[in-house]
C-alpha cells in the first residue's frame, strides 16, 4: 500500500556556533526520513492497522501515532484519526482529522477530503470541554504555574472552554511559599462540560525555632561529669621516594573522566533537543505556526541546544587538556609532599553560543 508522503517545511532555528551533539543527533532529521524510518514506519502502520481492525486501540493507536512520526503520510494520519475516535478520545481525534483535512487538500485527495470533513462534522457534536477558572481574589500568589495532564496551562487559556478527551484529567497548581494543589476531575462523553475553580493555595508552613540549649554546669550532677581524654597525636606519615603516581597524572586522569562526563550530558541535552524539535515539527506543519504548544516545543529545543553545546565543547576542551597534562606530567610523585593538584571544567552557556573554561592548580 503506498502512502503520500510529505516534507515539513517548519525549520527551527538555534544559535550559533551549533552544538556538535545536537548536528549529529539531528542529521537524519534534517535529511527526512531515513530508509530503515521508513521500513519501520510501514511495519508499526501495518501491525496499527491490524491491532484497530482487532478492536485492540490502546495497542494500535501507539504504533500509529509512531508510524507517523517517523514518516509521515496523509494515509497514516487519517488511520490515526479513525483510531482515536474508536478509541473514545474524541477531542483529539478532531484535531488529528483537522491537520488529515489540511494535507488531503494539499495532496488534492477529494476522497480524504470527504472522509475528513464528515468526521469532523461528527466529533463536534460529541466534543467534551473542561474549563480552568481562577477566582477574581485569585489564589494567594501572581507566581503560580499550573499544568493539565502534564502540559502547561498557560495564564490566557484560563476562562476558556478547551475540547478534551473524555476520562480522569488531572490540574496541578504551584507556587513559591505555597503547598501545591492536586486536582482531578472526570469528564464525561458525548458533550460533557466541566468546569474547575481553583481555590486559594495554602502557605508552607513555617519551622519553629528551637530555644537554645541549657548547658549551664550547676544544673548537671558532678558525678555525673566526664572527663575527656586528650586526643592522640599520630605522627604524620613519612614521604616515601617514588611513592606512587604523580599529582599531575591524578589531575589528568580526574579531568578526563570529567571531561567525558561533560561530553556525555551534551550528548543528552542534544538527544532532548532533537526530539524537541521534532514534537515543534509535528506540532508545526506548517509556518507561522498556530499551535502555542509547537512554539514551546521550538524555544525548548533552543535551550537544549545551547545546554548541548556548551557541555559538548567543555567536554572536548577538557579531554584535549588530559591529554596534555597527562604527557607532561612525571611517571613518579616527588619525594617531596607538594600540594594536590585540582582541574575543573566549567561549562560557559550563552543566549549567543557556549563554551567552557579549564581551571587548575598543579
Amino acid at each position: 500500500m503506498s502512502r503520500a508522503k510529505r516534507i515539513s517545511t517548519s525549520v527551527i532555528c538555534f544559535g550559533a556556533p551549533f552544538a556538535l551533539g545536537l548536528l549529529l543527533a539531528s542529521r537524519s532529521a534534517l535529511a527526512g526520513p531515513t530508509p530503515e524510518d521508513v521500513a519501520l514506519s510501514e511495519a508499526l502502520f501495518r501491525e496499527g492497522k491490524a491491532l484497530l481492525q482487532e478492536g485492540k486501540f490502546d495497542a494500535a493507536c501507539p504504533k500509529l501515532a509512531e508510524s507517523q512520526r517517523l514518516d509521515p503520510a496523509g494515509g497514516t494520519l487519517v488511520t490515526l484519526a479513525l483510531c482515536y475516535e474508536a478509541a473514545g478520545k474524541t477531542a483529539t481525534a478532531w484535531v488529528i482529522f483537522g491537520e488529515a483535512l489540511a494535507l488531503a487538500e494539499r495532496d488534492k485527495r477529494a476522497d480524504r477530503v470527504k472522509l475528513a470533513k464528515e468526521h469532523i462534522a461528527s466529533l463536534e457534536n460529541r466534543l467534551s470541554y473542561l474549563t480552568i477558572e481562577v477566582p477574581p481574589e485569585g489564589i494567594g500568589s501572581l507566581e503560580f504555574s499550573m499544568t493539565r495532564d502534564g502540559a502547561s496551562v498557560a495564564r490566557a487559556a484560563l476562562g476558556t472552554a478547551s475540547a478534551v478527551d473524555p476520562g480522569k484529567h488531572v490540574i496541578n497548581v504551584s507556587a513559591p511559599g505555597f503547598v501545591s494543589a492536586v486536582i482531578e476531575v472526570d469528564v464525561g462523553a458525548d458533550g460533557d462540560r466541566k468546569k474547575v475553580i481553583i481555590t486559594p493555595l495554602v502557605r508552607v508552613p513555617e519551622k519553629p525555632i528551637d530555644p537554645p540549649p541549657d548547658d549551664k554546669p550547676a544544673d548537671k550532677p558532678v558525678d555525673k561529669l566526664i572527663e575527656k581524654p586528650p586526643p592522640e597525636i599520630v605522627p604524620p606519615p613519612k614521604d616515601q621516594p617514588n611513592g606512587g603516581m604523580h599529582s599531575g597524572k591524578i589531575a589528568a586522569l580526574t579531568l578526563g573522566a570529567v571531561s567525558l562526563g561533560a561530553v556525555g550530558v551534551g550528548g543528552y541535552f542534544g538527544l532532548r533537543a532533537k526530539s524537541e524539535h521534532d514534537e515543534a515539527i509535528r506540532l508545526c506543519p506548517q509556518s507561522p505556526c498556530p499551535n502555542l504548544s509547537g512554539i514551546e516545543q521550538n524555544e525548548n529545543a533552543k535551550g537544549s541546544a545551547a545546554y548541548s553545546s556548551g557541555f559538548f565543547v567543555g567536554g572536548l576542551v577538557g579531554l584535549a587538556g588530559s591529554v596534555i597534562l597527562w604527557a607532561v606530567s612525571p611517571s613518579h610523585a616527588s619525594p617531596v609532599r607538594t600540594p594536590p593538584s585540582t582541574v575543573s571544567v566549567l561549562p560557559v552557556v550563552r543566549p549567543g553560543g557556549a563554551g567552557a573554561f579549564v581551571v587548575g592548580s598543579f
